[in-house]
């Protein structure tokens, strides 16, 4: 389990396989019932580790509660960083008017970027032990975190497009 923000999501996918290659209870058919419980029970902890460390923004949430004992809530504070605002509002317009798979992949870049960049500044927050900074840089890190999920969704809907148009 990391003990920081960052990490490497490649060995994360690689080392969350291993252990469902151990512990799914498909592959635990053949043994006793008190095994199986105890393989299912494991694989459904193993599945809701990678889930909350493969995502960058329910990573910090994680890592803030074990590190203080704070709780963030579930929904998106926002900031009172209105440049930010500004640019999420922007980059939601560019997605809205997105016409080529090429502009949506350049704005899912430009958006992956903007992530690893707050994800860096998290990751200086957490090593600085500052919790304010860090609930401030989790507030940013929910917006680039929407921005990339939703530049995921435009890409996907215009390649779709594009095969039904080749179709």
């Amino acid at each position: 389990m990391p003990k920081h923000p960052k990490l490497d999501n490649e060995k994360l996918k690689e080392k969350f396989k291993q252990m469902q290659k151990v512990f799914h209870p498909d592959l635990n058919k053949t043994r006793e019932k008190g095994q199986q419980t105890v393989s299912a029970s494991n694989a459904s902890l193993i599945n809701r580790g990678y889930r909350i460390l493969s995502n960058p923004v329910e990573r910090v949430k994680h890592l803030l509660y074990i590190n203080s004992g704070l709780e963030c809530p579930d929904e998106t504070v926002v900031p009172s960083d209105t440049s930010l605002l500004m640019r999420v509002y922007e980059a939601r317009e560019m997605l809205s008017n997105c016409a080529s798979i090429e502009e949506g992949k350049s704005i899912l870049e430009t958006n992956e970027r903007n992530l690893a960049a707050e994800i860096e500044k998290v990751s200086d927050e957490f090593a600085k032990k500052n919790i304010e900074g860090l609930k401030r840089s989790l507030a940013v890190l929910q917006f680039y975190e929407k921005l990339v999920s939703e530049s995921k969704e435009v890409c996907h809907h215009l390649e779709n497009k594009g095969l039904k148009a080749k179709n």
